[in-house]
């Protein structure tokens, strides 16, 4: 008798953790990352520096659209998923609606420090690795870290 009452207690804390889980929107507001973002807010939106706006989608979800400048449509995404990792950093699931390219999905953990965030690590749905170590796999730099330009 006592392992069945363990047991139940035991689904009980996994179905209420689950039951009161953040929404997306809510982790992206308690780490700080909403608003308008880009890598250099005196400069004007462009595919060298797209400037990310950061905004509460439906259901809890968050909207991620990016102005990649004059001529070029934007770029929407959802971000479906959304949990802390540690203080500094969160881990998502994004699914991007690029019209210059076909959907695909990437997992990422982003990280803040002094009030600025970068990718640390991405891999794309097809399994392809676009960041690790905090290094775009591209172009072998430190991937971009972004600020906030405005609410």
């Amino acid at each position: 008798m006592r392992n069945l009452n363990a047991a139940a207690v035991a689904l009980w804390l996994v179905m209420s953790s689950q039951a009161i889980a953040e929404t997306p929107w809510e982790v992206h507001v308690k780490f700080g990352f909403t608003g308008t973002w880009t890598s250099s807010c005196d400069v004007p939106p462009s595919l060298p520096t797209m400037w990310y706006a950061i905004t509460k989608g439906d259901g809890g979800t968050v909207r991620r659209t990016a102005d990649r400048g004059p001529g070029l449509p934007p770029s929407t995404s959802v971000i479906d998923k959304a949990e802390f990792l540690t203080p500094t950093t969160i881990r998502i699931h994004e699914t991007s609606n690029d019209p210059l390219d076909k959907p695909r999905a990437f997992d990422a953990v982003l990280e803040k420090v002094s009030g600025r965030v970068r990718t640390l690590e991405s891999i794309r749905d097809d399994g392809t690795v676009l960041a690790k170590n905090g290094i775009n796999i591209a172009s072998g730099q430190p991937t971009r870290w972004i600020e906030k330009c405005r609410d």
